[in-house]
């Protein structure tokens, strides 16, 4: 959002953001985000809560958006998940003007009871447009039974460098370069610690490679149950090739410091960011093979995959991944296609002519 947003103010576009005040189940906003678009100058709508399927406050946030629209009323709403979109539908309902509601989906959740699903595709077959971040979400989509034919596939792009740089005395850096120095491979992780990420797997796998290969892991990203990853480390016999740093605000930076970035996801919305981070930064990547990494990632091509949920498989990659001859070419390939689908500049380029293509036609 904040990457569109300063792509859109750069064109000459008028942007406000609407977002929930509170978190929900580990649902919130980043820090950091809301910094960078008040920088931007950014007009901000706190709303209770977008991310809650709590009618009582959808409907209150819906009257609070209402009530922003009234007294400035956008030309298009562009969403990000199913009930900000309902509470849209809810606040545009009863102005003069049609407003075109966009909705990008940027993953289906593993965790959804089956009135949750159906909730959510009734909402997606009334907003004007779904963008879906992969051909295998879009797909899943249709699967769970959606009808609506205005949609499109826009991949999340990411700028070619780091946006924020890591400090040089930070210390899992300092860390990082001192084992390197040793000798030692380093594999990465990057994400919330959570078992949608499977980070557990990641351990599983690590705990079963050769005691005399000289690895060790950091694991970077916040989670409510770290100490239990940490716990499960000892228990393994793993904690001294194991590190978890928690929230890092320069996690990219971190990831052309790795030998090896893992993604053991078992559901995203399209390849992890982290997978493509790692491409822009010429890291090599071994990622499950769930049909949204396939997309991005061809075994042995650009990158590796593993059977997901595997930790054997897993362990057996990494070693193949780590000793792979044709290292340059696997990382050439990967930037190539990086630089050809999944820049930020492409993403933008594509959202402001569906914009536009969207507000033409309400109009």
């Amino acid at each position: 959002m904040v990457n569109l947003s300063k792509g859109a103010l750069a064109k000459g576009h008028e942007v406000t953001v609407a977002c929930t005040e509170n978190s929900v189940d580990g649902y919130g906003n980043y820090p950091e985000h809301i910094e960078s678009l008040r920088d931007l100058k950014v007009p901000l709508v706190f709303l209770d809560s977008t991310f809650s399927r709590d009618q009582a406050k959808n409907r209150l946030a819906s009257e609070t958006l209402h009530s922003q629209m009234v007294r400035d009323c956008p030309d298009l709403i562009h969403c990000h998940s199913s009930i900000p979109s309902l509470v849209a539908m809810k606040a545009t309902s009863g102005l003069k003007n049609k407003i075109p509601i966009l909705q990008t989906m940027h993953g289906w959740g593993i965790y959804k009871t089956a009135e949750q699903e159906a909730q959510d595709i009734s909402i997606l077959e009334r907003v004007d447009h779904i963008v879906s971040i992969s051909k295998s979400s879009e797909n899943l989509l249709i699967q769970k039974g959606l009808s609506n034919t205005c949609r499109s596939v826009i991949f999340n792009g990411l700028p070619s460098v780091p946006v924020i740089e890591t400090d040089s005395n930070d210390e899992h850096i300092l860390l990082i370069n001192s084992l390197k120095e040793e000798g030692k491979k380093i594999i990465g992780v990057v994400g919330t610690i959570d078992s949608r990420k499977n980070q557990s797997l990641v351990m599983d796998a690590l705990s079963v490679l050769p005691q005399d290969l000289k690895i060790n892991a950091f694991f970077i990203g916040e989670g409510k149950d770290l100490e239990s990853y940490r716990e499960k480390a000892k228990k393994l016999g793993i904690s001294k090739r194991v590190a978890f740093t928690g929230y890092k605000a320069a996690a990219r930076s971190f990831i052309g410091e790795f030998d090896l970035l893992v993604s053991a996801s078992l559901s995203e919305g399209a390849a992890p960011l982290a997978v493509l981070e790692a491409f822009a930064d010429k890291t090599l990547v071994l990622a499950s093979d769930t049909p949204e990494n396939k997309e991005a990632v061809e075994d042995s091509q650009n990158g590796f995959l593993f059977r997901s949920g595997d930790a054997q498989n897993l362990s057996e990659k990494i070693q193949q991944s780590l000793r792979c001859e044709n290292k340059k070419e696997i990382l050439d390939s990967a930037y190539d296609l990086f630089s050809r689908h999944f820049t930020g500049k492409q993403t933008l380029q594509n959202y402001l002519e569906l914009y536009n293509r969207l507000v033409t036609q309400g109009h």
